[in-house]
């Protein structure tokens, strides 16, 4: 497009950016050259074609231009002055000015590019008015505009037509009425905004917005020593579809999933931090095995990656700087590089059509996307990641779900959405026998284990792992074992999620190490010990005991823990290792009894179903994994959950999110999509005993000139001593201070603070009971 030279003139004297924030300041012309640098990239990387190339070219070059107004740049030369509405008009609005119908072959096109430089900012102010209803000639700021195109009108500043700006007004309206409107028009003008936002957002931060993965298949093939199996060979000649694969643990699932995604931009999405940084670390060193280049290839994506960066970087003999570790960050946040292992929150958040959410959107559109344990999500954040998956579909993304275990009703949805032409294959019988499975229909009871202990006394290996359903029978079991176990030397030992967070690494390093298969010799692991746990070792820990005492919860939990024992399938199963109770005890039993929804974390019908399933069971019979999707598909079929809490409050948040309009709900509502139901506090004993350290860091973190990693690490001092918990164990009816005895608040920044609570707490048993301001407890609530 040819630019009028007194234009240009503007473009390049006139600032951007003002310099303020530690940014250079940076002219018109220099911040547009860099956005069609990397509109450039994304279509040589073959992630755009050659028409919206043009579109997105256009768009970038003329999005700033309204920045030329004289009103602006006072602002931009003043570090005090604010924008005001009765004086100013967004840059974005008169940016739009410049947006010409004649220099597009189509009236779709020409209304695309104006829609993604028409909105590609928030508004300043709260004036209900549109965007598009602004640069009408009768506007409540139509004298400012008219000045401005009258200023302008020889470099090329003109109104829009009526008609095109009321057939925005009718875009937009159609999508708050309807929201899940479909047309080409609505795919086009989402996805070209949002590639606009990745190349302005990457141009200001000064990084590239994406970078080629050319390098994993080669890693893959160079890392491997064995000849790829009937899974990961079926990944590879489905790689241009959908997946819907049930495989079971240990068949090799992660590189399955990688080939599927190949030399493509990809996205890894599990449910749990800890399998998260296992999976970011199995890339980076077993795959990709090169430090040097590792910053431009693979991001974790969570809440606490900084610190878990921080800490790697300060482990690596070279070491780096600070502006090293923001880099990496910032890549990461902005879903730069080729392969990005994250939470759900982190990606699925664009469901909430919150402002800019286009970006996420159009970044997936040309990935591919892996999901791995979807059985472990709430029916809540079950909705958010269908409803993810169907819109990301729409738009040209690949989705992939890999994963030991497929609820029904969840293969029912993603086939519905996916399409005829989704690749769909169960692998179940690649999997070893590994469980010979007791079911006992009484209350799991510290008696039996110390009997089974002692009947077994002349075993070579006695690892027995004890998985209750709720923190308070875990401690009361672990009493009792200790009590009666402590006189025959018995190890016992007790892990759970309500440690803080120093005391939970060292239990997690020990049973780790306990739950090795092997020792250094690849000899069978045989230890002597027993582990009293919770769920926190379902899924992200890679342990392998010998013997399973289990509460049932339900089939998906109870799979996943049987997971945690015989891991590899080379120890005898002759005889039972695992021993399964079927009554609910303490927490959820209160919950039942009570009808305390809002404290339930099992479904009745689910629980009721699965102990059914379980009971059909003969004696001795070896569970593999056939036998598992049996029980699964059977027991928990579609048809027997669709009256079930879980199946109708997932449709209560499906029909919530196609009801929220665009630009409806901003970023706060992401806790939604989080789940988020704890919090971190300081035990008050805890605090006592590390409070010069606490306290030095907590007056350190306000210090002028803290640079990036030294803010991480002093928040993650201050974190090692928190314990997570359930908010509704502290917070009643909206009231904190009230109900929970508080002793005072600890500042990470000024709108961060960890509470210091009075409760019951030492590192053998973790946290036990909060008090109260009248100094009661109320531990029945403790679920």
């Amino acid at each position: 497009m040819e630019i009028p030279k007194k234009l240009e003139m503007e473009l390049a004297k006139k600032l951007a950016k003002s310099g303020q924030s530690n940014m250079k300041t940076e002219t018109i012309r220099e911040h547009t050259d860099l956005l069609l640098e990397e509109a450039r990239r994304l279509y040589e990387y073959g992630y755009i074609d050659e028409r919206e190339f043009h579109l997105l070219h256009y768009a970038c070059e003329k999005h700033d231009y309204g920045k030329i107004n004289e009103m602006m740049q006072k602002r931009l030369h003043s570090r005090n002055m604010k924008f005001c509405s009765r004086k100013e008009v967004q840059h974005n609005i008169l940016s739009a000015l410049f947006v010409h119908e004649e220099d597009f072959d189509t009236g779709e096109d020409f209304l695309a590019v104006l829609y993604a430089v028409l909105y590609h900012h928030e508004k300043h102010d709260s004036d209900n008015e549109s965007f598009s209803a602004l640069i009408r000639s009768n506007s409540s700021i139509k004298e400012l505009v008219n000045t401005f195109l009258e200023q302008y009108k020889d470099v090329g500043a003109t109104r829009p037509s009526r008609e095109y700006l009321q057939k925005m007004d009718s875009f937009l309206h159609t999508l708050e009425t309807t929201p899940d409107f479909r047309t080409d028009l609505y795919y086009e003008m989402t996805e070209l905004k949002g590639l606009l936002h990745k190349c302005d957002y990457s141009a200001s931060a000064h990084i590239q917005c994406e970078y080629p993965n050319d390098f994993l298949l080669e890693k893959l093939e160079a890392s491997r020593s064995f000849e790829w199996n009937e899974l990961q060979r079926f990944t590879m000649e489905h790689e241009n579809q959908n997946l819907i694969v049930t495989a079971p643990t240990g068949s090799g699932k992660t590189e399955a999933g990688l080939l599927w995604a190949g030399n493509h931009k990809c996205f890894f999405v599990l449910p749990l931090r800890t399998a998260i940084n296992a999976i970011y670390d199995r890339i980076k060193n077993d795959i990709i095995n090169e430090p040097e280049g590792i910053q431009e290839r693979v991001a974790l994506l969570h809440s606490d990656m900084r610190a878990y960066y921080l800490g790697e970087m300060e482990a690596d003999s070279a070491g780096y700087d600070d502006d090293t570790l923001l880099t990496y960050t910032l890549r990461s946040k902005q879903m730069a590089l080729p392969i990005t292992v994250a939470t759900l929150d982190q990606i699925f958040d664009f469901t909430l059509k919150f402002y800019g959410y286009e970006y996420k959107l159009s970044t997936l559109s040309y990935s591919k996307i892996i999901i791995d344990e979807i059985q472990m999500y709430s029916p809540e954040l079950l909705a958010y990641l269908i409803y993810g998956i169907e819109k990301i579909v729409s738009f040209g993304g690949k989705v992939a779900v890999l994963t030991a275990t497929l609820p029904p009703f969840v293969k029912d949805k993603l086939i519905d959405i996916l399409g005829k032409e989704t690749a769909v294959n169960d692998f179940s019988y690649l999997g070893k026998k590994r469980h010979n499975v007791k079911v006992i229909e009484k209350e799991l009871n510290s008696e039996d284990i110390i009997d089974k202990w002692r009947k077994l006394e002349s075993k070579e290996s006695r690892k027995f792992l004890v998985i209750c359903n709720c923190v308070e029978t875990a401690q009361r079991i672990y009493k009792e074992l200790r009590g009666e176990l402590q006189g025959e030397g018995v190890e016992v030992h007790l892990f759970h999620s309500r440690f803080t967070k120093c005391d939970r690494a060292k239990k997690e390093k020990q049973i780790l190490k306990a739950g090795e298969t092997y020792d250094s010799d690849h000899n069978i692991n045989a230890m002597h010990q027993i582990w009293v746990t919770t769920s926190v070792v379902e899924a992200s820990l890679n342990i392998d005991f010998d013997y399973l005492f289990t509460e049932l919860l339900e089939l998906f939990s109870l799979f996943q823990r049987l997971g945690r024992v015989n891991r590899k399938g080379v120890k005898d199963i002759s005889e039972y290792n695992c021993y399964v109770y079927t009554e609910l005890q303490d927490g959820p039993l209160k919950c039942y009894r009570k009808g305390e929804k809002e404290f339930k974390f099992v479904d009745d019908d689910i629980y009721c179903l699965s102990k059914e399933g379980l009971l059909t069971l003969e004696p001795g019979k070896v569970l593999d994994e056939k036998c598992k999707t049996d029980l699964i598909n059977t027991f928990l079929s579609t048809d027997r959950l669709k009256e079930s809490g879980y199946i109708k409050k997932y449709n209560e948040t499906i029909e919530w999110l196609k009801g929220i309009y665009i630009y409806e709900k901003d970023k706060k509502d992401k806790c939604r999509i989080r789940d988020i139901e704890n919090i971190d506090i300081i035990p008050y004993s805890v605090y006592m005993q590390h409070q010069e350290a606490i306290e030095n860091a907590e007056i350190r973190l306000k210090e002028n000139g803290l640079d990036a990693s030294g803010r991480i690490k002093l928040t993650e001092e201050i974190k090692q001593y928190t314990v997570s918990v359930n908010m509704h164990r502290i917070k009643e009816n909206g009231k904190l201070e009230k109900t929970t005895k508080i002793e005072r608040k600890i500042s990470l920044s000024r709108h961060f603070k960890i509470l210091v609570v009075h409760c019951e707490y030492d590192c053998e048993y973790g946290l036990r009971k909060i008090l109260n301001n009248d100094k009661r407890t109320f531990s029945a609530r403790c679920i």
